[in-house]
């Protein structure tokens, strides 16, 4: 061999790389990876409904006002208004004024907050199933994500030739795909900017 040739050996551009497994091992771990990520999407599907069922319980929720948490301080505060008004009684005696005139005082107890209002609670509803709703696409997102780094590696693993690996490598990725939206277009979209003013 000439010194030409071992110049030319040299610089030749690397033989491709060959496959590690072979082609049933990485379908079949291909096969698990996908069912795997099937699993993963159930499971975040499953929570957004537990959330969904969490939420409507506690918009639901009723409060008793001799339930044992609180009975104590209720009793008391019925005990001092019982008082309040029999004194008030008792000066209203002194004073002379009809009983049907009398000023009183009184204690009521709620049994909800602002759930109390059906209108309020639709409105408390949606605004949870859209946060779930998100919540969980988002989380399919993540794990759809993982799924295509391992099935993207399973097949970089049998390509055998530069072009091929060239050509996975300069494939587009998602955030190139589908870039982020900017204010301009989030202004397009709702008519309003970034901090909630009207365009």
């Amino acid at each position: 061999m000439t010194a030409l040739d071992e110049t030319a050996d040299q610089t030749a551009d690397p033989a491709p790389s060959q496959p590690t497994m072979t082609r049933a091992e990485r379908q079949d771990l291909a096969r698990v990876a996908r069912m795997r990520a099937k699993l993963a999407r159930d499971h975040a599907a499953a929570r957004g409904a537990e959330m969904l069922a969490d939420a409507e319980r506690t918009l639901s929720d009723v409060f008793a006002s001799d339930d044992v948490r609180w009975a104590d301080v209720v009793r008391q505060v019925t005990q001092a208004v019982n008082e309040a008004n029999r004194e008030v009684g008792r000066v209203c005696d002194e004073l002379g004024v009809p009983r049907g005139f009398r000023p009183s005082m009184g204690a009521y107890w709620i049994e909800r907050g602002e759930n109390e209002d059906p209108k309020r609670r639709a409105e408390l509803r949606l605004r949870v199933k859209a946060r779930v709703r998100a919540d969980v696409k988002r989380a399919q997102a993540v794990i759809d994500t993982a799924a295509l780094v391992v099935a993207e590696n399973l097949i970089a693993d049998g390509l055998t030739s530069e072009a091929a690996h060239g050509f996975l490598e300069a494939m587009p990725t998602v955030p190139e795909l589908l870039p982020m939206l900017g204010e301009d277009e989030i202004r397009a979209i709702t008519g309003k900017t970034l901090t909630g003013g009207a365009s």
